[in-house]
């Protein structure tokens, strides 16, 4: 299986087919969907396989950060990472119950229909059978270990660019043995990246949201500097980075605010904040 064609996978969870058995269910990003003549666990190994990924080491190693032992998130890179939820209920002893979710391609979670669905990218619903808090707690954890790993992808980045190490491939981690491991193909795109600076998207959308919640007419949150500031930094606390390269002076596409959006809610955090500094404004406040 080719990188390009895993990267194209939004979910894969269990199935059974007529005349297959045992299949693997596949929804790709644009919206199609695809069945597999493979167990789900070979279908894994495969995936691991084509990233020179080690399963065990990987489950012990992330688990370790997650504080898991069972259904730690399957991760291919950095920002290529599956997060386990239960697709459906075991027909017999030992028949896979979990399917795996592409982290950045879920959309939205839902309560109904119940116990929870998951959107995709595509336009496509998969209901689960576990509950909708569930189904949450195990996204946040995957966007903690996902943040961790982007930020010690730039620490390796950083370290390779002080060394001068730009003459040999990069192997930042000892599971992974070429380059798309980060999604970057060959060396002289690895030069391109000292020419480029490093950006925290989030703040793009927390200040977005900030001024529509402030320029609400029903709103009596202050609007003074010192109020916007504290706001923006209640709401960034709250949630995590996300980092993009790009050339210095650039601005945002609306491509990569959309990615973003997908999968953190910025609404909430901000709201929040809102009425925090609203309720106890700082000792600076102009109003």
């Amino acid at each position: 299986m080719h990188v390009d064609e895993i990267h194209r996978i939004a979910a894969f969870i269990p199935g059974d087919k007529e005349g297959l058995g045992r299949c693997v269910q596949v929804f790709f990003r644009e919206g199609t969907t695809g069945c597999i003549d493979l167990g789900l666990q070979s279908f894994i190994r495969r995936l691991a396989n084509t990233f020179a990924l080690n399963l065990i080491e990987a489950r012990r190693r992330f688990g370790a950060i997650t504080g898991q032992k069972n259904l730690v998130p399957l991760v291919l890179t950095p920002f290529l990472l599956y997060v386990p939820i239960k697709s459906r209920n075991p027909l017999i002893s030992g028949d896979p119950a979990y399917g795996y979710f592409r982290l950045r391609s879920v959309i939205e979670v839902s309560e109904t229909p119940g116990p929870c669905t998951l959107r995709l990218e595509g336009a496509q619903s998969i209901t689960v059978r576990q509950s909708y808090r569930t189904v949450c707690r195990r996204l946040r954890t995957a966007r903690k270990l996902e943040s961790l790993l982007v930020d010690r992808y730039w620490q390796d980045m950083d370290a390779l660019r002080t060394a001068g190490c730009t003459h040999q491939i990069y192997k930042p981690f000892s599971m992974q043995e070429n380059m798309h491991f980060y999604g970057i193909s060959d060396v002289e795109r690895m030069k391109e990246v000292g020419c480029m600076e490093l950006r925290n998207l989030m703040e793009e959308l927390v200040y977005q949201r900030l001024n529509e919640v402030l320029a609400a007419e029903k709103t009596e949150a202050c609007n003074c500097e010192q109020c916007r500031l504290d706001m923006a930094a209640l709401a960034l606390n709250d949630l995590p980075p996300r980092y993009v390269v790009t050339q210095r002076g650039a601005t945002y596409s609306k491509a990569d605010i959309l990615e973003i959006q997908r999968y953190v809610d910025v609404v909430a955090a901000v709201t929040k904040a809102v009425k925090v500094v609203q309720q106890k404004p700082g000792q600076n406040c102009k109003r």
